[in-house]
């Protein structure tokens, strides 16, 4: 048996009409660049977030980046980020001349709230928050500090699109938030695609301006901020909005597809072994990945893939452990838990599309291994 880590052919095959004809049209109106499709995808993603604003970009990398921007994070800035996160989010730290101050994390890979504290100074411009594999950090605690400390906050979700904290969706908490349609995420489009959703208009409007070459709609060569090209293609736009109608029922699926993984793995394999992803308090994890923690995972990869299990580690190397990176990190510690999550997580195959006979298979290969 064959199965990928995420299928998203399999995922999207209900709705494959709707999508080509949403492209199809996107074609026949020959509006490529901005465009109704955009407008109207900017407008729904804003209403499903709780948000005012929502600006279409590239990436997610080039989201943080322009997010830092119209924050005006600039040279000798700190800006604080996770350890055990991938390097789009030091990077747009790094090319806005900011100095990255990388965090230590809790055991599920999200942000440590009382690291985070003490990595604040006078200095600290931003902080960058990864909600880990679809699962909400500790907002409780960091909204508090937002507020005592008047640092703004930057929501990477990537990761976590349609997650919950107290009933209130991730990237509708904080100041700022960014957002990825990379092809393997829980809202995915056919290519490379972000969003920015911001409450804030003075905010919306340098966001919107830095993506389209510093300008405001409708001036095209009146240039007000120095900008650069970071716009959503108008048909990733339209099939994004035939997605997003079908959200909360590819996210159920996801967390139905994750329950019955947890309850498999329980039965089959001790925790010893192998821990699976919790859900965490207040929280309503979509499981971007289903990621556990692992006894001899490189060993047990391995395993999968000769079984036909497309399994894969996120992330191997915390950000401190490369040596490009490491000189902005500090730590007394000898293992810190970043470098103990690089060493054990592991990514079992997800996607709303899995069958309970996958489910199975997987776990059976899992539970063979430790046999």
């Amino acid at each position: 048996m064959n199965i990928s880590l995420c299928d998203i052919s399999k995922s999207d095959e209900k709705y494959k009409p709707d999508i080509l004809k949403a492209i199809a049209d996107c074609i026949q109106s020959n509006n490529f660049i901005k465009g109704k499709a955009v407008k109207n995808f900017e407008k729904e993603f804003a209403e499903y977030l709780g948000v005012k604003h929502a600006i279409g970009v590239s990436s997610c990398t080039m989201a943080l980046y322009i997010a830092l921007r119209a924050l005006d994070v600039g040279q000798g800035d700190e800006v604080i980020i996770p350890d055990f996160t991938i390097a789009a989010d030091i990077e747009p730290v790094l090319m806005c001349g900011a100095i990255p101050v990388i965090c230590e994390v809790l055991g599920d890979g999200n942000i440590d709230p009382d690291k985070l504290e003490r990595k604040i100074s006078h200095k600290t411009k931003a902080i960058i928050l990864v909600h880990l594999y679809g699962k909400p950090c500790d907002m409780d605690r960091i909204v508090a500090l937002r507020a005592e400390y008047k640092i703004p906050i930057i929501e990477d979700c990537a990761q976590s699109f349609g997650s919950e904290h107290r009933d209130i969706k991730t990237g509708s908490i904080t100041d700022i938030s960014c957002h990825s349609f990379f092809p393997s995420k829980v809202l995915a489009c056919y290519g490379d695609g972000g969003m920015i959703a911001t409450d804030d208009d003075k905010l919306a409007e340098k966001c919107m301006m830095l993506g389209n070459h510093g300008r405001k709609p409708g001036e095209r060569y009146k240039h007000e901020l120095v900008g650069l090209n970071s716009r959503l293609p108008a048909f990733q736009a339209a099939v994004l909005s035939v997605k997003l109608k079908h959200i909360d029922e590819a996210i159920e699926k996801r967390r139905i597809a994750a329950k019955n993984y947890t309850n498999k793995l329980l039965k089959s394999v001790s925790v010893d072994y192998v821990v699976p992803p919790a859900e965490g308090i207040m929280n309503k994890h979509v499981y971007y990945m289903y990621s556990i923690q692992a006894y001899k995972r490189d060993e047990l990869l391995k395993h999968l893939l000769d079984n036909g299990i497309k399994a894969s580690i996120h992330y191997p190397i915390a950000l401190s452990q490369h040596p490009i990176y490491a000189k902005y990190f500090e730590t007394s510690d000898k293992v810190p838990v970043a470098h103990k999550l690089a060493k054990s997580v592991l990514s079992l195959p997800i996607y709303p599309g899995i069958t309970e006979e996958q489910i199975n298979y997987v776990v059976s290969k899992v539970a063979e291994f430790y046999e």
